[in-house]
């Protein structure tokens, strides 16, 4: 995976690596993560550009199916929006 910084965001090229062969992120000194944000965060910066083309709702709600579908995991509606909206605001904050 390739990162790059777009204006105030980070985007990542997933060409050369399969979502799958991303690792899911552990914190060393507790338990596992219960969902898979490293891919998730990868994903969208990947998708960047069309999830801030719709309103919000819409891209939390194609985040959770894609969650869903990739991933075989389902977080709820409102544990994606509060991944997802500090992304939409620090980007819109940039005109991005």
């Amino acid at each position: 995976m390739k990162a790059h910084l777009i204006g105030h965001c980070v985007a990542a090229d997933l060409d050369d690596e399969p979502v799958e062969a991303l690792a899911h992120s552990r914190n060393p000194r507790g338990r596992p993560q219960k969902f898979a944000w490293d891919k998730f965060y990868a994903e969208v910066a990947a998708r960047r550009d069309d999830l801030l083309g719709m309103k919000r709702d819409a891209a939390i709600q194609t985040m959770v199916g894609w969650f869903e579908k990739t991933l075989g995991e389902k977080p709820g509606f409102t544990t994606v929006k509060e991944k997802l909206v500090p992304i939409f605001r620090r980007c819109e904050l940039n005109g991005n």
